[in-house]
């Protein structure tokens, strides 16, 4: 088996061991795989809540916010983010993904300000850089996650397609 000699391939790219025995490191690759999936999740997520607002704003005739296409194409890009950052997590470890969350409400606050006309404030603009600031210190200081030899991915666990569904 491909885990007797302490490597896997996840998503395509190689993971090779972390030196300690029985402990699988995930590759640099995988973290940019990662990093940039949840960036671009939380982007689309931003986009949503933009269009969403813009959506509401722009309907003067107050009809049903299920009518409004507008409206429609925001909650599709929420759906598209969510599961962009779902997939982020099995790419790169929790304490990488989650503080580029921090992405969303950087462009929110910079979309709010063009899309809707919001005003950006020095205190705002301080809030954005110093999010950014900690998303990427965090991100890069974040510890290299291994995975045990019993905390396989599925997919090499043989559970077959109803383990996929699942």
């Amino acid at each position: 088996s491909s885990m007797d000699n302490n490597t896997f391939t996840k998503s395509g790219l190689n993971a090779t061991s972390s030196g300690s025995k029985g402990r699988v490191a995930i590759s640099n690759s995988d973290y940019v795989v990662g990093i940039t999936v949840a960036i671009l999740g939380n982007m689309c997520i931003s986009f949503s809540y933009q269009f969403q607002k813009l959506a509401h704003k722009r309907n003067v005739e107050k009809r049903p916010y299920t009518s409004l296409p507008l409206w429609w194409l925001g909650l599709s890009l929420m759906v598209f983010g969510e599961i962009g950052n779902f997939l982020a997590y099995g790419w790169a470890p929790a304490t990488v993904v989650s503080p580029l969350g921090a992405a969303s409400v950087i462009v929110n606050a910079l979309l709010a300000h063009v899309l809707l006309k919001e005003r950006l404030s020095k205190r705002n603009m301080l809030g954005v850089m110093l999010a950014i600031l900690g998303a990427v210190v965090i991100s890069l200081t974040a510890p290299k996650s291994t995975l045990n030899d019993s905390e396989q991915p599925m997919s090499l666990e043989g559970g077959g397609e109803g383990s996929y569904i699942y």
